[in-house]
Order: C-alpha cells, then structure tokens, then sequence
C-alpha cells in the first residue's frame, strides 16, 4: 500500500509525485559533499558508504567521529570488498522445525507500539542436535505496521530476541535477534495459508537469486506461561536477519534513500522487478526504502525484498492496492520496474524460465495447503509463464506500467 515507513521513525505518506522533486534537491546537497573522486556513485547511497567506513560525515554530524569498521580479509585489492562467511544453521535446511514458545501472551500483545515495542521474556523449546528437547531464554516483542493493529491481526507478528549464550547446539545458535510471522487470527484457515503462500514468495526468491532473505517454515506451539495446558499450534516462519543476509553475501547494509533504479545493479534490479510481478506486489518502494533493503558491495547496490503478505500471490483478506496505482484488487498484476524491452529483460526471463519447473515443485510440497489454493497459485503462475514467453503479450499487459529513473 501507500504507507511508508522511516526505520525508527512513524509512518507516513509519501505522494509519489513528490519523489523526483525530493531526489534532486537531495543529490544536489549530496553531490557538494561527495569527494569528486566519487561523483559517479550515487549521492545519497555514497555518503551512507562512507559514514559506515567511517569516512564523510552526515549534514549536522560535525564534531562527531564516526565508528570506524573493521576492514575484513579480502583476497581482493578494494577496500570496500567483504568476504561471504558462514551463518547460523537455521537456514541451512529447509525441513519443518517444530517449535514450542512459551510466554504470557496476554501480556505480549499489549500496547502494541511500532517505535517502542516493549519487551517480554519467553521461552523457546526445539529438539537440540542430539534430538532431545532443549528450553532456551528468549524475548518476545510484537513489530509490524499493518498487521500490528489489533483490529487486523490479534496474534501480532513477533520478534525474537535469543540469550547470547542459550542457543548452542539447536538450530538457532548463533542467532541473536529474527523476525517470526504469524499466523494473524487463531482458529482462521483463510490466514494460516496466508502464512503458506507468503512463505512460498520467500521460497521462489531464494530460487532466483543468493541475494535474497532466507526463511525457515515452523509448526509454532504458543503456550501460555500461567498455563501451559492453553495453547494455540499454527505455521509461522523465521526470517534470516539483516545481519548474516550481508554475512552470507559478502556486503554491507545500507540504510541510505533515494536511489533511483540507475543507481542499482541492473540485473538484480530487473531481477526484484519482475519478481514482483510475478507475484503480483506493489507494496514496495525502492527510492523510500519501502519494503526493499538495500546492500553494497565493492561499489555496487543492489535491492534485496522482503514483507509479501500484501501481494496477489497471497490475496490475504485485509490488503488492498493503492488507490493511484489504478488497480482493482492485489491479485491485478502491475509492473512497477524500470522501462526495459522484452529483448533487454531476455536474461531475466530465463532465470524464471529455467526455475518454472522448481517453482510448480515448491508450491506442490507446502504441507497443508489447500486444493482450491494450490489450483489458484498454480493458475496464477501460469499466466505469470505466458505473459514473460511472449514479448508481444508483455509489451500490451506490462510495457505502458513501467516507471522511468524511480
């Protein structure tokens, strides 16, 4: 939808065509502070670089040092270079954990706050390495923005926050902080597969690209800490932290706005363009940082998705397009890349035709997935297929929706 959200501070609307306005008055002032040595990177996305190196300072930052960082081993001679290392073993399988968190719930999701969630301890439970089950300490916070609201989803998504020393020898060791999407309503089946499908975007994503969030699908038992018999068993699943997704990939997060698409990577631009497309999501935003983080690496950005729940794939019952993007339903596909030609995207369309026949096998093995769903999914999937195998089809239904520098 049309909502924004600056990390760490409150939502707001952005009208869109505000955006090259604001671009180009923040590139100009940018640009003045930039080394010219420089001026080919982008402006706004070159002076996070360098204030994570402990470079250039931010406008009214004067006097105060920046932290510099540690400069890892790299076989390479650039500077910015970082070298992939190895994550936590969550994400190294893709079989069904089975978990049990238990807390008071009640206390848990009350006052909900997006800018000051309050904390709450809680306990993890999952078979250890030897297979036996191990308790492990964690802390429990709601986050979100939508799905936040009470009225939306009474069983808030949640985050949680692990013991530094209480995970070793379980599937979470070495995770420290990861987000947990819920299942939104108990005892609602429409939502749980809302969980599913969503997971699946997740799924199809990592198909495409190493530059992508990791998931981990879970059989989730929430116990009440005041009494263990109440308890509620739904699909949830974590999501691999910002953190070991720039571990993993060998690059730095960003949290710079207002690139444009010619300040990316073209082929992982393209890449998360028709992504979104395929799975009929138009709630992101490159140049607001919507939805999208942003990573570098030796001078090269690239946006890497996250948050589906509000796309055609899923269809969950609460979402609903923004009202100037002249669409009727979230299920309506729109193109919301860079203008490009079916000849220019050819590349990017083998990648998706090469993993046709995985993507119908992921969809197949989602355990619980109902028959009108799967036929649904596998419908619209298939449209997806015929629309990027016919360049004619492409430029009627996608070429006059594409966006220009944004």
């Amino acid at each position: 939808m049309s909502t924004f959200t600056a990390r760490g501070g409150a939502a707001r609307r952005l009208p869109r065509s505000a955006w090259p306005a604001h671009g180009v008055v923040l590139a100009l002032l940018l640009a003045l502070l930039a080394p010219s040595s420089a001026s080919a990177r982008p402006a706004a996305l070159l002076l996070q670089d360098q204030q994570q190196q402990g470079g250039s300072q931010a406008p009214g930052e004067k006097g105060k040092k920046g932290k510099k960082e540690k400069k890892p081993k790299s076989s390479g001679t650039d500077e910015d270079s970082l070298t992939p290392r190895p994550t936590g073993p969550l994400f190294s399988s893709n079989e069904l954990l089975q978990v049990t968190i238990t807390a008071d719930f009640g206390d848990v999701f009350k006052g909900r706050d997006t800018l000051r969630p309050r904390v709450r301890p809680a306990r993890l439970t999952v078979a250890g390495d030897d297979g036996a089950p191990r308790t492990v300490p964690v802390s429990l916070s709601t986050r979100g923005h939508f799905r936040l609201k009470p009225t939306t989803c009474p069983f808030a998504p949640l985050r949680v926050v692990f013991d530094t020393s209480g995970a070793g020898g379980t599937p979470f060791a070495r995770q420290r902080a990861l987000k947990l999407s819920t299942h939104c309503r108990t005892g609602n089946h429409e939502l749980e597969q809302n969980v599913l499908r969503e997971y699946l975007a997740y799924r199809i994503y990592n198909l495409m690209t190493d530059r992508s969030f990791r998931a981990r699908l879970a059989r989730v038992t929430y116990a009440e800490a005041r009494d263990t018999s109440k308890r509620v068993t739904a699909y949830g699943f974590f999501i691999e932290s910002e953190r070991d997704l720039g571990r993993r990939i060998g690059a730095r997060l960003l949290e710079a706005r207002g690139g444009k698409f010619a300040d990316f990577d073209p082929a992982q631009t393209d890449l998360l363009s028709v992504f979104e497309y395929m799975i009929g999501n138009t709630d992101f935003s490159i140049w607001a940082l919507h939805n999208i983080r942003v990573y570098a690496n030796v001078g090269t950005y690239f946006p890497v998705p996250y948050d589906f729940d509000w796309s055609g794939l899923v269809n969950a019952t609460y979402a609903f397009p923004d009202p100037r993007l002249g669409i009727n339903n979230v299920r309506e596909r729109l193109y919301r890349g860079p203008c490009r030609t079916p000849e220019e995207l050819a590349p990017t369309f083998a990648r998706f035709n090469a993993q046709r026949d995985s993507v119908f096998a992921l969809l197949r093995g989602l355990p619980d997935v109902d028959a009108r769903h799967r036929k649904e999914t596998e419908q619209y999937f298939t449209e997806f297929y015929q629309t990027i195998s016919s360049p004619e089809r492409w430029k009627r239904d996608v070429g006059h929706s594409c966006r220009e520098g944004q």
